[in-house]
């Protein structure tokens, strides 16, 4: 079998689950390395609600893919949005450039969307650097451009609500 250079392909059976504290450090160097950017979330910090990340009472999901025990990818979500009109906010989807295409995200989102549904909220807001070729990703999902900012760069705040799965 020969492939194309560029090509994605995923070996093995994607695992999807839960994440937590023990996965933080495995979260930094997926998200380094699908934004190709040196700064990284402290994810152990995020998930217990330490600073700058604490937010008492507020509920948070990481959802994780994994292939052959590998994380290849992961979603974080939380209650309250700052988006007006929103329920919830997408912290951060990241998924390794050599799985992407492959319908990872679309899933991650898939169960953060079951989890928050459960919760009975049907809203998620998302902040995107407005030349990303997320933006087009959300928008597939329903989402829309809800305001537009700068930090650094342009920067979009997009939001999906109702049903998107």
């Amino acid at each position: 079998m020969a492939f194309e250079k560029g090509e994605t392909v995923v070996l093995g059976v994607i695992e999807y689950r839960s994440g937590g504290v023990a996965d933080a450090a495995r979260l930094q160097a997926v998200q380094r390395d699908a934004s190709g950017s040196g700064q990284v979330r402290d994810w152990a910090a995020w998930v217990e609600n330490r600073p700058p990340f604490n937010r008492p009472g507020c509920a948070k999901r990481i959802e994780v893919a994994e292939v052959g025990g590998d994380i290849v990818g992961f979603a974080a979500c939380r209650h309250g949005s700052h988006a007006a009109g929103f329920e919830a906010d997408l912290t951060g989807l990241f998924v390794l450039p050599g799985h992407q295409r492959t319908g990872i995200g679309s899933e991650l989102i898939r169960r953060i969307a079951l989890w928050l549904e459960a919760d009975g909220l049907s809203s998620i807001s998302v902040d995107v650097i407005a030349s990303n070729p997320a933006v087009g990703f959300y928008e597939a999902l329903g989402g829309e451009v809800v305001s537009r900012w700068y930090h650094e760069v342009p920067c979009v705040t997009m939001g999906i609500s109702g049903g998107q799965r």
